[in-house]
Formats: structure tokens, C-alpha cells, sequence
């Protein structure tokens, strides 16, 4: 999430594509998730592991607040960018059949497009599978009525009206990551399989799979099995997908995902064995595969991952064929970056074991520049970074005093302790070099205590509020929660710490409302990085 205003070091935020890796077994990983469930960051989680034939599962949490019962292997839950890999294989699958080409253009399957920009038209399916066509992020004409559930009215018209109008001036091959791209990748593969999207990953890859829990329209999912979404403590509304599917609707369990890391490790001759490992081969972008992340074990071998996150749950998984192991966490949660640190972990205790280290005299608060300053506090032998104005980020221990968080390129090497605590850092993101002494307390990220606020107070906010650069602060009330939606941005869970005062879980920001003379609501500040007004526009 970023909600400032002032974009420095705005890659510190939540994380989707990777994180960094502290070495902990499967032992290790259950203590955690339950450790983050007992904490409440976690509402429901599920681990599984497959060795060699063998299937693992476990379950902590409730399912929702009004399934008080523990998550298990038939336990749904949305996996959001994994549904990447799906997409991909769907695609193989068509290619196998000859129907459509991982070398031809985008223009060929979506002629009814008349492109201003020629070179968009010219966009392979193998380059929106790398992650390498140009395309943004996201579309700029993403702009939901709902931003709790940010997909649901985004329309192949919409996307066609991107797709025309996009004019890159100079259009990159470099691997730029893009939700946008293998929306669009899944758009023309269901088009030429003459489906759904829906539809068409059930029939190619679903049922041969044998995931026969597996969905990717929420009208099919049986809500019996479906964890509620978590945010921050609060539970939140589930993520619909129209034209940009591809890129995140799938709903699925441990259970069909076993089944699914079964057929990528066994050597079976099928159809669906052959299609995913033609996905797995190396690509000429930074080490993608088609639709796959890589990296590699301790002995060289490859090892495919992808992991997601939506307004409610997060994910990973990993595949290492050639020793026939795979793992994966499903949670109901909105800490992407911890639990993505979590699942790469596994990895780490593959190959080594971490050391043994006091981080006490690590804690504390260091400055980064004049208004920026850096918290670094500790949760259960982690140590988490926390910027001003930005969201917490899991720390991995290199060795020595040295930590890092690969996500953002970011190392810190802490200078030797001085009466029991480190008077400084050295931080090092993308090559920049900060020498950030240790400063007073008082200038880091405060605790803050929630209080309750009563339902008839909470409509009292609710309206828009637009701030001076235009952007617009969209306050809605669901279910005795108050959500909060920057311009383009998911909707997020606030909560109060004082009357007409709230506060962010994700990152480090607050609102203030302000109310006239007659005790009306009419204007909103924002508490990140300073003070920034926005008057309630008039309904």
C-alpha cells in the first residue's frame, strides 16, 4: 500500500513478487503461523508439504468468525497471483493443441483493438508470461466503484479501451512485474479456447488435475468451505475478477494444491505433466520461467515459486522437481511480505542453519534523513523494519551484523554495539548508501491502542474527501468496520484510537476528521509524512 504523498523509499511498502529468506524447517514455520494467528494477524492458515510422495497438512485459526472450526486441506482460500501460473499452463495447454502461439502478437487474438501504439499490438504472449511486454502495472482506467473489491467492473471494453490508447514512448523488455499482463494473457487464452476464463481453466487444467476444489468465479465456490478474508484484524469482502482473471481470481485449497505440486514433480507421461514442465523452462528474463519465479537450492537445482495476495489472503508456493518436494501457505491474512520471508524459509533450512544472534541491541530508531526515520523492532526472534509513513517489512540475517530484505534491495549493517546497543547503520537500498545514526525514540513509529467506536458515529465519516493534488480519500463503512480508499488503490481496514481519530495497520499513517461548529464531519487530514488536509466534497 502506498497512501503518501511523498514517494521516497516507497518500495518499502507491502511486497507480492519476493522477500527474503531466514532458514527455519517446517517445525519452525508452524510455530510461527500459529504465533501470528495467537497475535492476530492471521485468521486462518494452512501449510502443506509434499516429499517424495508424501502429503502434510496443517491448520490453525478459525475459518471465519462464524466458523469457529480449524482450516484443513478442503479449506478455501483466495490464492491471488499464483492463479500466474495457472494462467500460464492454461495457455500451454492451447499451444500444445495448436490453437494459439507463445511467439505471436497480441494483435492476432484481439484484432477488434485498433492500436495507437504499434509496438503494444506487436506485445508477445511469451512477454506478457515473463513479465517483460512494457505493460504497467496496472491500467490507468482501473478506477472501481467498490475498493474493497477492486477487479470486479474492470470489462474486456476497458481493457480494450487500455490497450488502444496505451503509447509507451519507448516500450521496455526488462522484467517489470504486471497484473495487467497476465490479465490480459488469460483474456486471449480463454477467447481462443472459446470459454470463459472461468470455464476454461476448470476444463484444461482443473479437471485433469483432479482440483476439483478449485474455482475461479466466486458464484461456484461452496461458501461452507470458504475462509473469510482478514485484514488487519478485520474481516473483509472476497475479490472478484472479470476481464483481468488471469492475473488473480483463483479460489483453491491445500488439498487440489498437492494434487497440482504432485504432477509437477512426478514423471508421468501425460498431457498436463508435459504442459507444466514446458512452463518451467528458463526464460531470457531475470530467471523467469512462463508464469514461474525461480531460484536455486543449495545443489543447483531450480526451484519454481510463485506466492499472491488480495484485500484478505495471501499465499505461496514452491515447487523443486528435481528432488520431487513442494510446500505452501494459504492464509487469511494481509501480511504479504512476512509470509512470502516464511515460505522462502523452508528453502533456507534446506541449506544451511541460521545463526545464533542478540538483536536487542539492534532495536530501536535510526535516521534515514531529516524527516524519515527508520524503526527497527522485533516479534518473535524477527527482526521488522518500518519507515515513516510506510508499512512494517520482515529483516533476514546474512551473518554478523549484517540484515537484509531483498524485495526492496535493502541491506542494513549495524555498527558494533556501544554499551549494549548500536549507535547507527549503514542502509544500502539500490546502491544509495545512508549512514543513519541511532536517534531518541520518540521519533519512530508509535504504538497505538484501539479503541471501539459505535456504529451510528462511523457513518458520520463516511463520504469523499479530496485532497490538494487531486487525489481522493474514499471513507465507507462495512460491517461495523471503517475502510479507507486512496485514489487507485484498494480500499483498507482503519480503526480508531480516538473519537474522530483512526489509524492504519498497514502502514504508518493516520486520519483525522474535523467537524464544523454544528459537530458535522466536514474535512479529513491526513497524518503521513506531515499534515494534509482534504475537504468532504458536498453529496
Amino acid at each position: 500500500m502506498n497512501i503518501s504523498l511523498n514517494r521516497t523509499f516507497c518500495a518499502l511498502l507491502a511486497v507480492f513478487l519476493s522477500a527474503a529468506c531466514q532458514a527455519a524447517d517446517s517445525g519452525d514455520i508452524l510455530d510461527r503461523l500459529e504465533i501470528a494467528v495467537n497475535r492476530g494477524t492471521v485468521g486462518a492458515a494452512v501449510f502443506g508439504a509434499y516429499d517424495q510422495g508424501e502429503v502434510t497438512i496443517y491448520g490453525y485459526g478459525r475459518v471465519g468468525p462464524d466458523q469457529p472450526r480449524e482450516p484443513d486441506g478442503d479449506t478455501l482460500f483466495e490464492i491471488g497471483s499464483i492463479t500466474k501460473v495457472f494462467t500460464a499452463i492454461l495457455v500451454q495447454r492451447l499451444v500444445d493443441q495448436d490453437r494459439i502461439a507463445w511467439d505471436h502478437p497480441i494483435s492476432r487474438y484481439i484484432g477488434d483493438v485498433s492500436f495507437e501504439n504499434e509496438s503494444v499490438g506487436a506485445i508477445t504472449l511469451r512477454s506478457l508470461a515473463t513479465h517483460s511486454s512494457g505493460l504497467p502495472r496496472l491500467p490507468d482506467n482501473l478506477a472501481p466503484e467498490d475498493g474493497l473489491d477492486p477487479y470486479a467492473d474492470y470489462a474486456q471494453s476497458d481493457l480494450n479501451s487500455f490497450l488502444g490508447s496505451f503509447d509507451p514512448d519507448n516500450p521496455s523488455t526488462e522484467y517489470a512485474y504486471s497484473n495487467l499482463g497476465l490479465g490480459l494473457l488469460g483474456t486471449i487464452a480463454a477467447e481462443a479456447a472459446d470459454l470463459g476464463y472461468p470455464d476454461a481453466i476448470a476444463h484444461y487444467v482443473f479437471e485433469p488435475l483432479g482440483m476439483d476444489r478449485s474455482f475461479a468465479s466466486y458464484p461456484e465456490v461452496p461458501e461452507a468451505n470458504m475462509a473469510s478474508g482478514y485484514s488487519s484484524g478485520a474481516v473483509v469482502p472476497a475479490w472478484n475478477f472479470d476481464a483481468l482473471a488471469g492475473a488473480g481470481a483463483i479460489v483453491s485449497s491445500a488439498n487440489d494444491l498437492m494434487n497440482f505440486i504432485r504432477a509437477s514433480c512426478k514423471g508421468d507421461v501425460t498431457d498436463m505433466h508435459k504442459a507444466i514442465v514446458a512452463t518451467q523452462q528458463l526464460q531470457e528474463v531475470d530467471r523467469m520461467a512462463l508464469g514461474w519465479h525461480t531460484r536455486s537450492d543449495s545443489d543447483g537445482n531450480t526451484v519454481y515459486w510463485h506466492n499472491g495476495g488480495t484485500g484478505g489472503f495471501a499465499s505461496f508456493l514452491a515447487v523443486n522437481p528435481a528432488t520431487s518436494q513442494g510446500w505452501l501457505i494459504l492464509a487469511a491474512s494481509t501480511e504479504y511480505g512476512w509470509l512470502t520471508e516464511l515460505g522462502f524459509s523452508r528453502l533456507a533450512a534446506q541449506e544451511e542453519s541460521s545463526e545464533a544472534i542478540d538483536l536487542a541491541p539492534f532495536i530501536g530508531v535510526f535516521q534515514l534523513a531529516p524527516s524519515l526515520f527508520l524503526t527497527i523492532s522485533e516479534q518473535d526472534g524477527q527482526l521488522f523494519g518500518q519507515a515513516t509513513g510506510q508499512g512494517a517489512f520482515p529483516l533476514t540475517h546474512k551473518g554478523g551484523r549484517e540484515f537484509e530484505f531483498t524485495a526492496a534491495r535493502i541491506e542494513i549493517t549495524f555498527k558494533a554495539p556501544a554499551d549494549g546497543l548500536s549507535p547507527g547503520m549503514d542502509f544500502v537500498q539500490a546502491g544509495q548508501k545512508i549512514d543513519a545514526p541511532r536517534v531518541e525514540d520518540e521519533h519512530g513509529t508509535k504504538e497505538r491502542e484501539e479503541i471501539s467506536v459505535d456504529s451510528e458515529t462511523l457513518q458520520e465519516y463516511v463520504g469523499e474527501y479530496r485532497l490538494a493534488n487531486g487525489v481522493t480519500i474514499t471513507v465507507t463503512v462495512r460491517e461495523s468496520q471503517l475502510f479507507a480508499q486512496v485514489t487507485n488503490q484498494p480500499a483498507y481496514p482503519v480503526f480508531a484510537t480516538a473519537r474522530d481519530r483512526f489509524f492504519y495497520k498497514v502502514v504508518d499513517a493516520e486520519l483525522e476528521f474535523l467537524r464544523n461548529d454544528s459537530g458535522a464531519v466536514h474535512e479529513l487530514v491526513l497524518h503521513q509524512a506531515g499534515e494534509h488536509r482534504a475537504p468532504r466534497r458536498a453529496e
